[in-house]
């Protein structure tokens, strides 16, 4: 529950943040609040200075008994500024990536027919172009007025008609304050790529991680299926359920799970369920190659189109080799054994990483992400503790040394930094 005494925190704060805007003589202030059951709802209120609007702002908090909603967002607009909608539209062409327009927009200078850009992304209200494929162009967004339409409808509970044409829009960004259940107020970054992003205090680091990798948990708890399959994530927008399936990504998540049962201590709980994980992949990511398994991801379960990534073997490493560290159950022992042997034979040519196969075993693409050396390098580590012959130890050993001679450090990526220290365990253990 809200108390009184931290509304006056958060009045206080956006009552500094609006002092140093540029919006003397307006204030806009949005409150988005959310059960945890259904998407947020926002409600703006508007008048030419802060205290009158913040007056607004708490007899419909008090009116609606917002204090005991799980999530609280406040927000004030501290930058706007009408521009003809020609820029606008240019401003959208040049959006890098879809969902990625940092303002929130307004139809009218007074900003009473608004949205925020959380609102924005949420909601579908800018769509790519046909011609557009992630990673690869530019999406040329423009309005999806079907959505917009429904959204404002939705918002607004009446019709809201928009001038046709636009003539011109205003952009605007806020700085706000979150507020979580346990009533612990978050400020929200303002500038940087972290923008509407909660600041992390120092002093609170230790507690903020524990409730992540918590939350993380039972997250993950919640998405797996009897069967051992994933959902694999959702469309936000419309809350649609994704098709699309990723051998990387399921042992990855089987492996983040499994550090995380270690630390929460909940083997009774999830152990089952991560097992049933385990052997689904087997059962189904997987081709069967004179006798040895290599595991397989899927492009296309329609026409049985498939590929081979070093980066999803070494996942399977990680995964089963921290099943089995964790259990002490061995019947995983051969699965390790293999992959070990698969990518040694499929993925290594000449000292140097193979990234992707194709159906056939041929090279794909000799090179993808540089993740995936680092990921196979940590994975033969951790698979080592668990089958230690020499065979796995000097695989990674020539990885390594390939890695250092192209100057890998150069990238700062995390898994070869969790393979390298995983590797001076080993040596010290060696002692």
């Amino acid at each position: 529950m809200l108390k009184h005494s931290k509304l006056v925190q958060i009045k206080a704060k956006l009552s500094s943040y609006y002092e140093k805007s540029n919006m003397q003589g307006q204030t806009v202030i949005y409150i988005s609040w959310s059960t945890g059951q259904s998407r947020a709802e926002v409600k703006s209120f508007c008048s030419k200075d802060f205290d009158r609007t913040w007056i607004k702002v708490q007899r419909f908090f008090e009116r609606n008994n917002l204090s005991m909603v799980k999530y609280l967002k406040f927000d004030v607009v501290i930058y706007s500024k009408k521009i003809p909608y020609q820029k606008f539209d240019e401003m959208l062409k040049e959006t890098p990536r879809n969902n990625y327009f940092r303002y929130g927009i307004a139809f009218d200078e007074e900003l009473r027919i608004s949205l925020l850009e959380e609102e924005i992304n949420g909601n579908m209200i800018f769509q790519p172009d046909r011609e557009h494929k992630i990673g690869k162009n530019k999406p040329n967004l423009s309005f999806n007025h079907v959505n917009l339409s429904k959204y404002l409808f939705r918002k607004y509970k009446k019709p809201i008609i928009l001038p046709d044409p636009l003539k011109a829009i205003t952009i605007f960004r806020t700085r706000g304050i979150m507020v979580n259940e346990g009533s612990e107020l978050y400020e929200l970054q303002y500038r940087g790529p972290g923008i509407n992003v909660r600041q992390h205090l120092k002093k609170n680091i230790v507690s903020d991680l524990e409730r992540v990798i918590k939350d993380g948990r039972k997250y993950l708890s919640d998405q797996i299926l009897d069967s051992g399959k994933f959902i694999y994530g959702y469309f936000p927008q419309f809350n649609k359920t994704l098709i699309n399936y990723n051998t990387v990504r399921h042992f990855s998540t089987l492996y983040a799970w499994l550090e995380a049962v270690e630390d929460l201590e909940t083997y009774e709980e999830d152990l089952p369920k991560i097992k049933s994980g385990l052997d689904w992949g087997i059962q189904n990511l997987t081709t069967d190659i004179e006798g040895h398994l290599l595991f397989k991801d899927i492009i296309d379960r329609r026409i049985d189109a498939f590929e081979y990534k070093l980066g999803s073997n070494a996942m399977v490493l990680l995964a089963f080799s921290k099943y089995q560290e964790i259990t002490g159950d061995l019947q995983y022992e051969e699965i390790l054994i293999n992959t070990v042997k698969m990518i040694k034979e499929y993925f290594i040519q000449d000292g140097d990483t193979i990234h992707v196969l194709n159906e056939k075993l041929e090279v794909k693409e000799a090179f993808r992400t540089v993740y995936y050396d680092g990921e196979v390098l940590f994975g033969l580590a951790r698979a080592y503790k668990q089958i230690p012959d020499d065979t796995t130890l000097s695989l990674a050993e020539s990885i390594l040394k390939k890695l250092v001679e192209k100057k890998y450090y150069k990238y700062h990526d995390h898994w070869i930094s969790y393979a390298v220290n995983e590797l001076l365990d080993v040596y010290k253990r060696q002692r």
